[in-house]
C-alpha cells in the first residue's frame, strides 16, 4: 500500500485552520474554492459528496474527528482503487502558525501518483483561504 503525505504551512491561527477542515459540509467554501465545485455532507450516515471543478464526483465516509488534536480522517471509494484511507490534522506552530498535514494510503499503489498534486493543489488553496 502506497502513503504519501503532503504538508503546508499557513500564517493563521491553527484553530482558524481546523475549524475551516472540521467543517465538513463546506469543503468548496471554506477550504479549497476553485478546486472543489460543491459539497454535499449527510451527518446522520457521515458520507460526503465532493464535485470537483473539473466534473470528477469523490465519495467520502467520514471516519473519525478529533478537536482536541485538530485531526480528521475519511476513506473514500471510487471504481479506480481498492482502497484509499486519508487524514487531515493541523499543527500549532505559535506565534500564528501553523502546518497542515494531509497523509493518504492507496491501493493499489500506482493510484497514488495522481493524487499528490491533488492533495498540493488543496493545501494551496486552503492556504489561500485561511490566511
Amino acid at each position: 500500500m502506497a502513503t504519501i503525505w503532503r504538508e503546508q504551512e499557513m500564517h493563521c491561527n491553527a484553530r482558524e485552520a481546523w475549524d475551516a477542515i472540521a467543517d465538513v459540509s463546506a469543503l468548496h467554501v471554506r477550504v479549497a474554492p476553485g478546486l472543489v465545485k460543491d459539497t454535499q455532507y449527510d451527518p446522520k450516515t457521515k458520507i460526503r459528496i465532493v464535485t470537483f471543478e473539473d466534473g470528477n464526483v469523490l465519495k467520502e465516509q467520514m471516519v473519525g474527528s478529533d478537536p482536541d488534536n485538530m485531526r480528521i480522517a475519511w476513506t473514500a471509494s471510487s471504481e479506480d482503487w481498492e482502497h484509499h484511507n486519508a487524514g487531515l490534522q493541523v499543527h500549532d506552530m505559535g506565534n500564528g502558525h501553523c502546518k497542515v498535514r494531509w497523509t493518504a494510503d492507496f491501493w493499489p499503489d500506482s493510484v497514488a501518483e495522481g493524487f499528490g498534486p491533488m492533495m498540493e493543489a488543496g493545501l494551496a488553496a486552503m492556504k489561500g483561504v485561511v490566511e
